[in-house]
């Protein structure tokens, strides 16, 4: 599985540099586009026909340009034991890529735009994965490069959805085929834990969904956490709903033009029509977070509406605090993060409010986790 690793590597690495596109590389070695993407993103076994064809094509000599960095049978069995540590993060829409040795020594952090989400297909999260860790490692050096991409890998991932059990258990098997060990965390846990470690205290999540989590006496409970429709009151995807229903009220004339409509109906070309088909035609979990962008923007300019909304989801955050309160009978420090946190933040009771940990330092956490989740509860 390493030395394929690093063969796919250095394929993907010559067809960018030589400009040449998979479907083409596909073409003339006589595959396929779909069965050739999948021997490039580790779906299909990598043979050596295939190998001696890719090279032809490339124009380049198979041991000193695709084969270089392979470990050999002997060394792979000195070495069996060596592994790297790779935690992985998504939050605010970016992922970011935490690759440490066995002694959990850095060797690189990356970030990139994008989101990891259990609720998506399972096979592109893993491409997704693999194509970040070829990122990451890309510009180090050999040496640095090749000892990631020959090493058993210990992937710590965070991530959304993680309490829908079904999609984490076909995920968590399906992954196992990539990598040496895999561990799921969800990201509320993460948060809980590095903010307060085992100390009392309560976590708010602001970001797709609305998750309270809170350790008292060493117990930890979850409150919400769904994806939207059905738990989620004031997450990016419910903000984005609010604005769009407004601005199907304008209109149909039930209420006046507003600033944050006449936004809305200038993003999407004035009709109810374009917008229900962004909606409706989209098979995006997060379909509406667009729409809370303009929210968002509209809100930020003082426009009144967007003001409204907010101070109503403002009050549904408010009460998922009080009932924490009420099942802990005390008021404990909040943290809050989140892509939300700097909208909800200032609404909340200051004297509470302590500052979150950073994500650098969630990761500096999370790399270092030893158990599955369960395990750590």
């Amino acid at each position: 599985m390493e030395n394929e690793r690093v063969a796919l590597y250095n394929i993907k690495n010559l067809m960018h540099k030589k400009g040449i596109s998979l479907r083409l590389l596909a073409k003339q070695c006589d595959m396929s586009a779909a069965n050739f993407s999948k021997i490039l993103n580790g779906y299909i076994k990598l043979n050596f026909n295939t190998l001696i064809k890719i090279a032809n094509n490339l124009n380049v000599d198979l041991q000193n340009d695709i084969l270089v960095g392979i470990v050999t049978t002997n060394a792979m069995q000195d070495n069996g034991n060596k592994y790297v540590n790779i935690a992985i993060l998504s939050s605010n829409q970016k992922i970011l890529i935490y690759i440490c040795d066995q002694s959990y020594n850095l060797i690189v952090n990356f970030i990139v735009s994008g989101e990891l989400n259990l609720l998506t297909d399972h096979s592109n999260i893993i491409k997704l994965i693999n194509d970040n860790i070829y990122l990451a490692v890309k510009n180090l050096s050999a040496e640095k490069r090749n000892f990631v991409l020959n090493s058993n890998i210990k992937l710590k991932l965070l991530v959304q959805s993680y309490d829908i059990t079904s999609k984490r258990n076909s995920f968590y098997h399906m992954s196992l085929k990539f990598f040496d060990k895999v561990y799921l965390y969800p990201n509320w846990f993460i948060n809980l834990y590095s903010n307060f470690n085992n100390a009392d205290g309560i976590i708010l999540f602001l970001d797709k969904n609305i998750t309270l989590a809170y350790n008292y006496n060493n117990i930890v409970k979850r409150i919400g956490g769904w994806q939207y429709p059905l738990y989620d009151l004031g997450g990016e995807n419910y903000l984005g709903i609010a604005t769009i229903r407004h601005t199907i009220e304008v209109l149909n004339d039930y209420i006046p033009m507003t600033g944050l409509a006449n936004h809305v109906i200038a993003k999407c070309n004035g009709s109810i029509e374009n917008i229900c088909e962004m909606c409706l035609c989209s098979n995006d979990v997060n379909k509406y977070a667009v729409f809370h962008e303009m929210l968002l923007h509209c809100y930020f300019t003082g426009e009144l509406e967007a003001k409204k909304i907010i101070e109503k989801s403002v009050n549904h955050i408010k009460k998922l605090i009080n009932v924490a309160d009420k099942k802990i009978g005390r008021k404990l420090k909040i943290a809050v993060s989140g892509s939300l946190a700097r909208i909800y933040a200032p609404f909340l009771d200051q004297s509470r409010l302590v500052i979150a940990v950073s994500e650098t330092k969630q990761l500096q956490i999370l790399v270092k986790m030893k158990n599955d989740f369960y395990e750590t509860r």
